[in-house]
């Protein structure tokens, strides 16, 4: 009799297709283990990267350590000694030539500048404050047109005739033959000043009054200039 062949089993043709659907599934699912095994290799990378620096900086480290082993112009010290005579060294050279502020600079507190400041301020204000005012004449005689004036505290003659418009080219022309005495220089405070105009306005005549009651007079030529009367 013949040999009756045994039949396949099925279970292995049923196994293998469930498995492969059961893999592509997982894959689907759950891709992230794939990324991490990429990102793996790349922490390493920087990992061996950092321990290589590291590495040549404790080299570094060790060579500058041990430097003054070598000096043989300090070979009756130990490597001990020689190690914190440079370490002493290089402490001295950094104290000698690191910058400091100097000490008097600490002696200006604020309040002091303040101080400082006040003044600057005051005089910055008292520039900017307006002119004084026009002085008026403090007796008029229309007869003859003279007006008196009064020297003000710190008023000079030339400023007299600024303020009351006045041409300050005639106090120039008259200081020329005013004399060794120079009575338009030293005009004080309060002291008289009397002054004759013509119908146009023009300075024609000076008359002052010096401190020892001097009567002293300058007037007008037909060139323009001034002679002192007296």
């Amino acid at each position: 009799m013949g040999r009756i062949t045994p039949r396949r089993r099925r279970s292995r043709r049923v196994y293998q297709p469930v498995l492969r659907t059961w893999l592509n599934l997982r894959q689907r699912i759950s891709p992230e283990p794939q990324d991490q095994e990429t990102e793996h290799p790349m922490s390493a990378s920087t990992s061996a990267k950092l321990l290589d620096k590291l590495k040549v900086v404790k080299q570094h480290l060790y060579n500058v350590w041990h430097m003054p082993d070598r000096f043989d112009w300090m070979e009756p010290l130990p490597a001990f000694h020689r190690r914190w005579v440079i370490v002493a060294t290089v402490v001295l050279l950094l104290s000698l030539l690191w910058p400091y502020s100097d000490p008097q600079d600490a002696r200006y507190t604020p309040e002091q500048t303040q101080e400082n400041e006040a003044p600057l301020q005051a005089g910055m204000q008292n520039n900017d404050a307006p002119p004084p005012p026009r002085v008026a004449p403090t007796n008029q005689t229309a007869a003859n047109g003279w007006q008196e004036y009064h020297i003000q505290a710190g008023q000079t003659l030339a400023q007299l005739f600024r303020d009351n418009q006045l041409d300050v080219n005639d106090v120039f022309a008259m200081a020329q033959v005013e004399g060794n005495d120079k009575p338009l220089s030293n005009l004080k405070a309060g002291q008289e000043v009397e002054i004759q105009h013509n119908a146009q306005g023009q300075v024609i005549a000076l008359k002052i009054e010096t401190i020892t009651n001097e009567q002293i007079e300058f007037r007008r030529e037909s060139d323009g200039s001034f002679r002192r009367v007296r």
